[in-house]
This record gives structure tokens, C-alpha cells and sequence, in this order.
């Protein structure tokens, strides 16, 4: 038996690779579309009666498997994970992976009339991962008006991706000269990007087993922050400038108030003189503070004995040569 199945198997390969004279005979359905893990089926409906049938993975000629009136061959690489119906010549592939997409060659006999007729044909698989996921990725964190951006359509789950449509508020989006996309469609560009163009867009990408579209992402366009006040300052440095005015004022406020009291709480206070006898005189309750201008005597009756005794003492007081120019500070 086996070697009535190899010697089939060998006039099978025979007649596939010398392209003898056959009936073509058109599969079921072609091509055959699965999602990675999926069960297909490669259906053939030859006429008449079959008698033999081999599967080979084209191009690379690989037996995939055989049968010639007795049990089927399954060759390796296929154990477990193919059927072959021996009434149709149909062949069941169940558990596809990515490897598995390619051409798959049939070649066979059937009685018609009490005369044998060959047959032959193919049938293209193609395997896909799903995709899982679609998100839409702007250029800019915060786009800006007047500036350029991207939006780009990011697919998850497969590398295979059939088409992308770009959805603004849940319409198709216009393209112009101002907004245009990528060859592909996974990028759409602003160029500049504008008001009118605030809205939610998604992408939706397809491929053979799967669709699916985006979560909405809302474009919103601020504009850019342009200078103020002096003209080339920001709001907030402008601000700052005018707390610092502030804090200096207060700072200013506070020293004058720390003195006076300070000049209130002094057991030898100045006491306040008339005001007209001090011109410039800042007057409060217990003292008064001259201008700046003024200069004091501060020369003491212990100072002036000390300069009679030593003449060349180099600091016995001060000596103005203008009285008239000075106020005088009273001791209380």
C-alpha cells in the first residue's frame, strides 16, 4: 500500500511539474481568507468520480498530502492538523498560522463515463493576525494655530493593514491643499493647522480578518502667547515685575515705621523741635528725623574738657563752620 501511494504520489509530482494536459478546475472559493489560529477549507467539486488526489504547497512543491482509492497520506509538517475528504478531493487545514499563507496545487484523477480525466488547479491561502487596536497620534502635545501638525494612524495586532480612513466628527475627511495625506494614509497633515479645523478625529484601519477604528481624538488649537506691556514681556513677567514693586514699597513702608517706633520707645528720644526751626524736618509724635542734609552737634561738656587739656586730640567734637546752617537736637 505504501508503495502504491508513493508510486501516486510520484506520477502526481510528475504531471504538476511537466504541466501535462489536464482539466483546470476552479476551486470553490478562492482566494481562502483566515485569521491566524482559524480552520479553512480548500473545497475543490471535481466531475464525475474521483479516484486520486494530492495536495502540494506551492511553489515550493511540498506534499501536503495523497490519496488513491485506499487510507490518505498525510505528510509531515500536516499530521494532526489536516483532513482530506476523499469523496471531493477537499482539503480541511485547521490551527493556520502565518506560514501557512502561499499556493496550495491539487492535481488528481476522475472517471466520467467510464473514462479517466485528469484535473488539476491551485488555491491561494492567505493568513492574517487580527488587528487588536487603533490610536491616533498627534506631532504636537498642544497644537498651535498658524503651526504645522501631524496626526498619525497608529495600528496594533497585525502588520498587515489594507486600508485607513481618516473620520472627522464622525464624517469622511476632506482633504485640500492645506490638509493632505500620507501615500498610505496612516498620516494626516495640517499644514498650518487652523481654528476650523477643532473637532474629534478617528482613524479606522482594515485588513482581510479585521476592522477597527479609534478612539476619538479631539484636536483643539490654541493660540501661540505674544508679547505685552513693554512689548517684549510676558503677562507673567510683567507680573512679577509689579510683586517686586510691591514687595520693595512695602519693605520701604516698614523701615520708616520700624524707625519711628523705635524713635517712640528710646528713653533719650528726640523730642520734636518747632518747625521752623528745623526746615526739611520730618516731625512725629516723640521725634523728629531730619532730612539728610542735616548735620548734628554732638559735642559734649566731657568732649570740650578733654580738648583743653589735649589740643591735639584729632576728634574733640564737631566744629561747623556755620551755625546757622544746622539744627540742633534737644535732649529730653
Amino acid at each position: 500500500m505504501e508503495n502504491s501511494q508513493a508510486a501516486l504520489l510520484t506520477l502526481g509530482l510528475l504531471l504538476f511539474l511537466k504541466g501535462c494536459s489536464a482539466l483546470e478546475l476552479k476551486p470553490v472559493t478562492d482566494p481562502v481568507i483566515s485569521e491566524v489560529g482559524g480552520n479553512v477549507q480548500l473545497q475543490i467539486k471535481p466531475p464525475g468520480v474521483l479516484a486520486a488526489v494530492n495536495w502540494f504547497f506551492s511553489p515550493a512543491v511540498i506534499p501536503v498530502a495523497s490519496w488513491s482509492g485506499s487510507a490518505p497520506v498525510i505528510f509531515p509538517g500536516y499530521v494532526n492538523r489536516v483532513t482530506l475528504n476523499t469523496a471531493t478531493g477537499s482539503l480541511e487545514l485547521r490551527s493556520v498560522q502565518l506560514n501557512d499563507t502561499g499556493v496550495y496545487a491539487f492535481q488528481g484523477n476522475t472517471v466520467v463515463s467510464g473514462t479517466v480525466e485528469p484535473i488539476n488547479g491551485n488555491v491561494n491561502l492567505g493568513v492574517y493576525e487580527p488587528i487588536t487596536n487603533v490610536n491616533v497620534k498627534p506631532s504636537l502635545a498642544q497644537p498651535i494655530a498658524n503651526q504645522a501638525l501631524n496626526l498619525t494612524c497608529e495600528v496594533l495586532g497585525s502588520q498587515t493593514v489594507s486600508s485607513r480612513l481618516w473620520l472627522k466628527d464622525g464624517q469622511p475627511l476632506s482633504t485640500s491643499d492645506r490638509i493632505t495625506l500620507s501615500v498610505d494614509n496612516s498620516t494626516v497633515s495640517f499644514n498650518p493647522v487652523l481654528q476650523s479645523d477643532k473637532g474629534t478625529y478617528q482613524c479606522k484601519a482594515e485588513n482581510p480578518v479585521s476592522g477597527v477604528t479609534s478612539a476619538g481624538y479631539r484636536l483643539e488649537v490654541n493660540y501661540k502667547e505674544e508679547p505685552t506691556g513693554s512689548g517684549s514681556l510676558s503677562s507673567g513677567e510683567i507680573a512679577g515685575i509689579v510683586m517686586g514693586t510691591l514687595a520693595g514699597v512695602t519693605a520701604v513702608a516698614l523701615g520708616v515705621y520700624l524707625s519711628v517706633k523705635l524713635c517712640r520707645n528710646n528713653p533719650h528720644d528726640l523730642k520734636p523741635g518747632p518747625a521752623q526751626s528745623s526746615p526739611g524736618a520730618v516731625t512725629y509724635e516723640n521725634c523728629k528725623v531730619p532730612n539728610a542734609s542735616a548735620v548734628y552737634e554732638n559735642t559734649s561738656a566731657v568732649q570740650r574738657a578733654g580738648e583743653a587739656k589735649n589740643p591735639d586730640s584729632t576728634y574733640t567734637g564737631l566744629q561747623f563752620p556755620d551755625q546757622s546752617t544746622y539744627s540742633t537736637l534737644n535732649r529730653a
